[in-house]
């Protein structure tokens, strides 16, 4: 039996993201009336827009999770083999946990999977 690889906060890549974020600042720039742009200090108004387009780090606060849990019914496919082998496609009541972590920051970021160029391993020589 073959399974799909599945990723916590991975809607979609942060490079996709950080992209979606450029064109909604290269939008904005485009709907503002151009009289106010001649008017306005460019180093002012470019803070604005870094103000209003980065986001914050997320910052999870672990000392303050909760822990619900409930039994439900979950399919016995997700199981082993030898556990539940003779039972495909069957239901089996199991507890499932379901963890709440608070957290602070751009909330948007927590659908994000790092992009696969900004992975680098820990070492001296970074080549």
């Amino acid at each position: 039996m073959r399974y799909a690889k599945a990723y916590l906060f991975a809607e979609i890549s942060f490079g996709e993201f950080s992209h979606q974020l450029l064109n909604e600042g290269i939008s904005q720039i485009h709907t503002e009336n151009p009289e106010n742009l001649i008017n306005v200090n460019e180093t002012e108004y470019l803070a604005h827009l870094e103000k209003q387009f980065t986001p914050e780090p997320i910052v999870l606060h672990i000392d303050k999770m909760l822990m619900d849990t409930e039994e439900q019914m979950v399919s016995a496919d997700r199981f082993p083999v030898y556990q539940f082998g003779g039972m495909r496609g069957a239901s089996i009541k199991r507890q499932a946990f379901t963890f709440h972590i608070p957290l602070t920051g751009t909330a948007h970021l927590t659908g994000r999977r790092p992009s696969s160029g900004t992975k680098r391993k820990a070492g001296k020589n970074n080549r």
